[in-house]
Parts: structure tokens; C-alpha cells; sequence
């Protein structure tokens, strides 16, 4: 008799299970975010150019949605993955100036995957050096003893390079939603 109520048990747990992953189902679409979107975001980590490494990998969240044909393909608060791609202390350069260049390389959907993306570089220089530099932004910041300090909080201005192709999810119509 225990047995078949542990069975009968085992088994209505399983038609829930079934019932409840069928209920949770999301329908997801491939939409290309094309070449020149704009990605505004937040550092979240410290970059300087006398502590950081070139490769060295960085952090930020995303401050605007990215909408592809008033969908949002990618939800403002997500994170946004990148790296250095120059670090150049006052002390090594000729000209006394330092310098950070970032890349912007990947983005975390909603459902916590990973997806790559490319951005033209932003090179970070101290105001007194901007000028303007070919394939990127600058940014003109002040500096902490000749030497560029990013702080958590900078907002950064990314633009990518290449349509990428990210799934979005799409909310499937209920009977009566198209009324």
C-alpha cells in the first residue's frame, strides 16, 4: 500500500513538473542589432592608466535599452563585458600623456547568457591632450598626477562595428490580446 501512494505521488509530481515547464515556455526570435548602435554605459570597475594592464577585462552596466524596431533586444541594467586595449602611464609616454583605449566585447542577456559584440575603441586621454583620434571617441578627462583615473560611475559612449544577432524573447499572443 506505501509503495503505490509513493508511486501515485512520484507520479502526479511529474505531471506538474510537465505541466508547469509546457506553461513556462518562451518563444525566442533572432534580431540584428546593426552596425553604428549606440551603447551607453556605466563603468562599474577602476581603470587608470599607472594600475591597469593592456587584455586587462572590465565591467559596466547598460544605461539605455537597445531597441531594434521598437522591440528591446537588450534591456537597460544589463552588464557589458570589456577589456583594454591600450594602457600607456605619463611616465611611458614621449609626450607625457597617458592613455586608456576600452573596447566594449560582450553583453549579458536577461536569461545570463554571454554574447559577443564589437564596438569601435574609446581612447581616454587627459584634457590637456585631446585631440581628435581616427575609429574612436574621446574622452577628455582629468587626470590624478599626470596619470588618467576611470572610476566606477564614468559614463562611456560605445558604438558597435558589426550587425549582431542576439535571440530575443517573444511574449506569445493570448486569445483576445489582438482586439
Amino acid at each position: 500500500m506505501r509503495s503505490k501512494s509513493l508511486k501515485m505521488l512520484i507520479l502526479a509530481g511529474a505531471v506538474i513538473l510537465i505541466t508547469a515547464q509546457g506553461c513556462a515556455t518562451e518563444r525566442f526570435e533572432d534580431v540584428a542589432v546593426p552596425e553604428g548602435t549606440a551603447l551607453a554605459v556605466v563603468l562599474d570597475d577602476p581603470l587608470s592608466s599607472d594600475g591597469s594592464r593592456r587584455g586587462e577585462r572590465f565591467e559596466a552596466i547598460l544605461l539605455e535599452p537597445v531597441m531594434v524596431d521598437a522591440t528591446v533586444v537588450i534591456a537597460a541594467g544589463s552588464r557589458v563585458r570589456g577589456k583594454l586595449l591600450e594602457v600607456r602611464p605619463a611616465s611611458a609616454a614621449p609626450d607625457g600623456g597617458a592613455a586608456l583605449t576600452l573596447v566594449v566585447d560582450g553583453i549579458e542577456l536577461a536569461n545570463g547568457e554571454m554574447h559577443s559584440l564589437a564596438t569601435e575603441p574609446v581612447r581616454c586621454v587627459p584634457q590637456a591632450n585631446a585631440v581628435a583620434e581616427a575609429g574612436g571617441i574621446v574622452v577628455a578627462l582629468a587626470t590624478v598626477r599626470g596619470e588618467l583615473a576611470l572610476r566606477p560611475g564614468l559614463q562611456l559612449r560605445f558604438e558597435t562595428t558589426e550587425s549582431t544577432v542576439l535571440p530575443v524573447a517573444r511574449t506569445p499572443k493570448v486569445r483576445g490580446d489582438d482586439v
